[in-house]
């Protein structure tokens, strides 16, 4: 996995200003009565198939990505749990497991 610090840097400056356009749209990302995370992403089969597998934990709204070449998984404390370069399922898969997440969908 590599972290991207300019792109987590981004990541974290719009979800506390509210600028990306994805959250805009879509329903707040600090709900407390959701899923554990977000995931923020070009919306594809890999991104369907990872919240499908995580569904319990990974909210199944998919969100626009903060820029078009990375994805990130957006705690709902509004931390950024992963940030990778877009495409890097693997990772986030990764990241997810090594959290504790069984692949059936165990809540943290």
């Amino acid at each position: 996995m590599l972290l991207l610090p300019g792109l987590l840097l981004q990541s974290h400056v719009a979800i506390w200003r509210g600028s990306s356009r994805s959250l805009r749209a879509a329903k707040p990302v600090a709900m407390y009565d959701a899923p554990c995370f977000v995931l923020f992403a070009d919306d594809d089969a890999e991104a369907r198939t990872l919240v499908a597998k995580y569904g319990t934990v990974v909210d199944s709204a998919i969100r626009a990505p903060f820029v078009s070449d990375g994805l990130w998984l957006a705690r709902r404390d509004v931390n950024v749990g992963l940030a990778a370069h877009a495409g890097e399922w693997d990772a986030a898969r990764n990241y997810l497991e090594r959290i504790g997440c069984a692949s059936a969908g165990a809540l943290l």
